[in-house]
């Protein structure tokens, strides 16, 4: 296994079955070089395909995907991808291979159709999120609203909101609630759910908005918070493929957004899409 350096703060591992990503950065893939984005299409033919995801989908995707080739025996191999959604469509834009995306933001799905770097077709909202405030024990009763007065010292994760939805949607809440201005200044920034909730895990913080799929498989942490639907940003988890996505591939989001696809979903606390009643 070979491992090459793609931007700031990423790694990029390349071998004959995977192409998998760790870590994040606010830096744009296009300054990369042409000889890296040869190499990772390199290692994304040979009958594979690779599918972007956004880092909440980290536990949730290779279950789904299993469940999919249980039930359609597709033979194309899947090479999976995380980050910010921010971060993976700038890859995107900047020619990174990739057959499929699920991102954690209508916004940056859209973006890629408007370039025609996906197939406006194909695009379909997959499941939806909740905003939840969480932290170590020592935080029990510390709520969104709370945060406009944390003690001194206490510092909130959450994601860069240029790059993760999970900060976007967080920042809007706090404006919402009218506590942004005041909440900013005690703010750390992370490049992705994953890392937000690492920084409560550690004590370093006493909270962090994240998603309640992201809380779920984290037992030392605690729930401290839900946010509120009616002032809250609905977090949407949409998918869709480019043109030249290989034809094994095409119905993987149509199967996700399925009755199956929906029950893998629920079990890593994924919601169904707004105004689906199944």
């Amino acid at each position: 296994m070979r491992a090459l350096s793609i931007y700031p703060g990423s790694r990029t591992y390349c071998t004959d079955m995977t192409v998998r990503s760790t870590g994040s950065s606010c830096a744009a893939l296009a300054r990369a070089s042409a000889a890296c984005l040869l190499l990772l299409a390199g290692c994304a033919g040979r009958g594979e395909a690779t599918v972007a995801a956004a880092s909440s989908l980290r536990a949730a995707m290779p279950a789904l995907l299993a469940a999919w080739r249980a039930q359609s025996h597709k033979p194309v191999a899947i090479n999976l991808t995380y980050g910010a959604s921010g971060s993976l469509r700038r890859q995107v834009e900047a020619g990174a291979p990739t057959h499929a995306v699920f991102l954690a933001s209508a916004a940056q799905v859209d973006r890629l159709l408007e370039q025609g770097l996906m197939d406006t077709s194909t695009r379909v909202v997959v499941a939806s999120n909740r905003l939840v405030l969480a932290g170590p024990a020592r935080s029990e009763g510390l709520s969104f609203e709370g945060l406009a007065s944390l003690a001194p010292g206490q510092l909130l994760a959450m994601g860069d909101p240029d790059t993760a939805p999970v900060g976007r949607y967080s920042r809007e809440y706090l404006q919402a609630l009218g506590s942004w201005p005041a909440v900013k200044q005690r703010t750390v920034y992370a490049a992705n759910t994953a890392a937000v909730l690492a920084y409560a895990r550690r004590g370093e913080v006493a909270a962090a908005t994240v998603y309640d799929s992201d809380r779920l498989g984290a037992d030392d942490i605690l729930l401290l918070d839900r946010a509120i639907p009616v002032l809250a940003t609905q977090p949407l988890l949409v998918a869709s493929l480019p043109d030249d996505a290989p034809r094994e591939l095409g119905d993987f989001p149509s199967f996700v957004a399925s009755q199956a696809g929906q029950k893998v979903l629920a079990d890593y606390g994924f919601l169904a899409p707004p105004g689906d009643t199944r």
